[in-house]
């Protein structure tokens, strides 16, 4: 039976929260010059004259720091060949290391195995054993038999032509990654947030026709959050908490369906229906969690027209193809199972890799991560400094994650034990706490009812 008072708060339409305040507000529902005071304005203007005068020059720099939108200059980008070989052969030698650790690795976990589990070396070179013995391992001894049967068995192998596929676009820098996430209403299904996060090799960096290649310190994303207006009142707070005010980005987009249409519609345009970007070498490539899903039921909602056709297929073929209609999936689901160790959901990708995060569940905030976590398992020099290729490593990481999901109360972010401190010093009555508690700074779980107000929607 649903909660009557839960259920109002849900559905009811005449609250005057703080969040829908602040959607009548938004930015994009004013005309932004009218926000500028006058003698901002009077600047402006004259701007305005002056890059109408200004002269054009071939100088791309230029153009892209005079442009108001740098997209047409990007356009005109060239990917080189010399560069192309380069890394390529920078890919095999890192893969050909890789293989060497893990074959060293393999020793150490065969011989353990040799002398704890016998029977499970019956095949020989292959890790196996029956799911009633796996059953009855105790957790770290069941850790231990997964990671050697991963690492061993050449089928599920993180290693070699497995990890190869996964990083090789990434490390040639030649592929724009197109992150997307929604938010569905928890009763509907409708789709009440879009999340994209776009990473463009060309804004990173500058090619050249000798090869050379050089990137940029501080990664640029484009970031758009979308809320639909139809489904503002739509929040979810059974299964998971609604986070549409938590967008760790500048502004959010209160949209109209039709104009959400028109907004995906030039995104699939821009990026995904653009054929100038293959003629250029580069080629664009979708990143999401389990998206499959996500984007079948984008296009139909909304309606998008699409040119091009997107490869679920990941095989190493296609990743290197040159067929400009097809779209490459990377989903990061599937590759956390093959390049980490049982951090499947996005959350625990994030926690086992070390990037700091908030707000999850939030469509832009989960687009955004998804791709950094992406970026992170499959960027060569990520690899090596988080030792991604030692199995063993990956297993005392995975352990200590272990240890503090099991006593989260001793690993409580700073910001939570300042609340709690402010809690003891104020005597007032507070409510009590939600108990979905598993969205919170850094994704550490709270088992505790001591303090009530902190977390609160």
């Amino acid at each position: 039976m649903i909660n009557r008072q839960s259920f109002e708060r849900r559905y009811s339409t005449n609250e005057n929260s703080l969040f829908k305040e602040n959607v009548k507000g938004s930015i994009r529902k004013q005309n932004i010059s009218d926000l500028y005071s006058l003698p901002i304005q009077n600047l402006l203007k004259l701007d305005h004259e002056f890059k109408k005068k200004s002269n054009t020059t071939s100088n791309p720099d230029y153009a892209k720091i005079m442009s108001k939108s740098n997209q047409s200059v990007l356009d005109r980008v060239v990917y080189d060949d010399n560069f192309k070989m380069n890394i390529l052969k920078r890919i095999n030698r890192y893969v050909k290391t890789a293989d060497l650790i893990n074959l060293q690795k393999q020793k150490v976990l065969m011989n353990y195995m040799e002398e704890h589990h016998p029977d499970s070396l019956a095949n020989k070179g292959c890790i196996s054993l029956k799911h009633t013995e796996i059953e009855m391992l105790n957790p770290d001894e069941k850790m231990i038999y997964e990671l050697s049967e991963r690492s061993i068995n050449k089928h599920n192998n993180h290693t070699g032509d497995n990890l190869k596929k996964y990083i090789t676009s990434t490390n040639l820098h030649d592929t724009i990654y197109i992150s997307i996430d929604l938010e569905e209403y928890e009763f509907t299904h409708n789709i009440t947030e879009i999340g994209i996060t776009i990473y463009d090799p060309r804004e990173n960096g500058s090619y050249f026709m000798n090869g050379d290649y050089y990137t940029s310190q501080m990664p640029t994303f484009r970031k758009y959050h979308v809320i639909i207006e139809e489904e503002i009142n739509s929040r979810n707070s059974v299964h998971i908490l609604c986070k549409k005010p938590e967008s760790l980005f500048n502004e959010t987009y209160i949209l109209k369906k039709r104009e959400a249409n028109k907004f995906l519609q030039s995104i699939w345009d821009r990026y995904f229906n653009n054929e100038n970007i293959a003629k250029g070498g580069f080629k664009c490539a979708l990143v999401g969690q389990s998206v499959g899903g996500d984007i079948k039921h984008l296009t139909k909602q909304f309606k998008i027209k699409s040119r091009c056709e997107f490869d679920y297929d990941l095989t190493l073929k296609k990743v290197l193809g040159n067929e400009s209609k097809r779209i490459l999936v990377y989903d990061t689901e599937k590759i956390s199972m093959n390049l980490l160790f049982s951090a499947v959901s996005v959350k625990k990708q994030l926690r086992f890799l070390n990037i700091p995060h908030g707000s999850l569940h939030n469509a832009l905030n989960d687009s955004y991560f998804t791709l950094i976590s992406f970026l992170t398992m499959t960027n060569i020099e990520s690899r090596i400094n988080l030792k991604l290729d030692d199995p063993i490593e990956l297993l005392k990481r995975y352990t200590l994650l272990t240890m503090i999901r099991v006593h989260p109360e001793k690993v409580l972010p700073a910001e939570v034990l300042y609340n709690i401190e402010e809690r003891k010093n104020n005597k007032k009555k507070n409510k009590k706490l939600v108990k979905n508690t598993e969205q919170l700074e850094f994704g550490i779980p709270l088992r505790t009812t001591d303090y009530s107000d902190l977390f609160h929607f």
